[in-house]
């Protein structure tokens, strides 16, 4: 008799659970419909991806060297990018100024790669 009373009261924590975890999702989308829906926040939101977009687009066409570091600032291979370079690895890349030459690349490798 104790343990069907017991299910029950778990059964009715559970239903709570739910029912808060459903009411703060509705919550949350409501506030997410309004924010998007503020044309001040669309504007903004605009602007940042065309920035992200161009950074993306304009990195590459000036010629700056990728630097083969992890969050923390540290080196890591250029290739797995998760162990740390224990030699440099040449590879060939497109020359930007002539048409049909290529250039030496130094790559960060671990030796595993």
């Amino acid at each position: 008799m104790g343990q069907r009373q017991m299910r029950r009261g778990a059964i009715s924590i559970q239903r709570v659970l739910d029912s808060t975890a459903e009411a703060h999702r509705r919550y949350k989308r409501k506030y997410m419909r309004r924010w998007r829906a503020d044309p001040h926040n669309c504007e903004r939101e605009r602007h940042a991806r065309l920035r992200a977009h161009l950074a993306r687009r304009v990195g590459p066409m000036y010629g700056q060297r990728r630097l083969y570091l992890n969050r923390q600032r540290r080196p890591v291979c250029g290739f797995c990018w998760h162990r740390r370079p224990m030699k440099l690895q040449e590879r060939l890349r497109i020359s930007e100024e002539a048409g049909n030459e290529f250039v030496k690349v130094l790559i960060p490798c671990c030796g595993e790669c």
